[in-house]
């Protein structure tokens, strides 16, 4: 019998300081982490971590992003106004609706129609919507779309830093894993994949991000060199195929070095586009070629007006940077 689905208490985020993780890496081999600071959900949960291998009594530290489902901002119906929590109802309703297989048929559409569902909200789906549908069935097909938005963003965040292999550890985190964690399970005639978690382990950068620099640093020409220096970043991820279309300050992790310097890492890659989506074209004034959209989009330009607006408005300085 398909479950209802009355709405009840949200899911807590199983993400919390001092919490265990039992990890599986892309080889398959298990990781014990356990989590040592939680950050602010956004797009997804991210926390710094200490990485213990099976078998191994020394730790790594790292930072883990997994793109869960169940929680971030993806959760919104229509104008972005109305979240979504995820609850054990929704949940039952997803498990019934992979059980009826309906979910194959939802992610085959959204595959088909894939550049109109970026610009559609969830209730949005032409062709698939249908207003008679019972309450479980309408909960287990939001599930599919929030299930799709994730593993979306994952695959990209990975092309991204495939793209970028050149520049981790230098411009961009290197990438030490990517991992899964599987739900605790119940359900053993359902397709595992769609209740495996997809995460990335990252090189943890200590510092602080660009939006707090101002705080962090009291030199108005660190300023300006830091900046600068994380101009040139963004320069460095365009120039290898990649353009981010999340580009803010918060996105830019500033590393304190051990000779007192500082240098810029770019992060969140989840809303990139590749050279690879745009007319391969020698042109950089055609409109469909990957030049011209990044100078359209101009990642590097983003960080110094923001930077710059930002040194104006609370410092009353002006940075005077060269992004061209």
């Amino acid at each position: 019998m398909a479950p209802t689905a009355e709405e009840v208490t949200e899911t807590p985020i199983p993400y919390v300081e001092g919490q265990v993780l039992s990890l599986k890496d892309i080889d398959g081999k298990e990781l014990s982490v356990t989590i040592t600071k939680v950050y602010r959900v956004t797009i997804s949960p991210v926390m710094e971590v200490q990485i213990r291998a099976s078998g191994e009594t020394e730790y790594q530290e790292a930072v883990l992003k997994m793109f869960d489902r169940r929680f971030g901002e993806d959760r919104y119906f229509y104008d972005d106004t109305k979240r979504v929590p995820h609850t054990e109802q929704r949940e039952a309703a997803w498990q019934e609706y992979v059980r009826q297989g309906l979910e194959m048929h939802l992610l085959t559409f959204i595959e088909n129609h894939r550049k109109e569902f970026r610009l559609k909200r969830i209730r949005y789906l032409d062709g698939y919507d249908d207003p008679n549908e019972p309450e479980w069935m309408s909960f287990g097909k939001h599930e599919a779309i929030f299930h799709w938005k994730a593993h979306a963003k994952y695959k990209t965040e990975i092309e991204a830093y495939h793209e970028l292999k050149e520049l981790q550890g230098r411009r961009v985190p290197q990438l030490i894993s990517t991992v899964t964690l599987t739900l605790p399970s119940d359900r053993p005639d359902l397709p595992p994949i769609y209740f495996e978690i997809p995460g990335i382990l990252l090189q943890k950068i200590n510092g602080f991000t660009l939006s707090k620099m101002f705080r962090e640093v009291d030199n108005p020409m660190l300023w300006k060199q830091i900046t600068q220096d994380a101009i040139e970043a963004a320069k460095y991820v365009n120039r290898a195929g990649v353009i981010n279309f999340d580009m803010r300050l918060q996105n830019v992790v500033v590393a304190r070095l051990d000779d007192g310097g500082f240098q810029p890492f770019m992060i969140d890659f989840a809303q990139s586009t590749f050279r690879r989506n745009y007319k391969d074209t020698d042109n950089p004034q055609d409109p469909a070629g990957y030049e011209f959209n990044a100078k359209k989009i101009r990642n590097p330009g983003v960080i110094a007006i923001l930077a710059s607006d930002k040194a104006w408005r609370k410092e009353g300085c002006n940075l005077k940077l060269e992004f061209k």
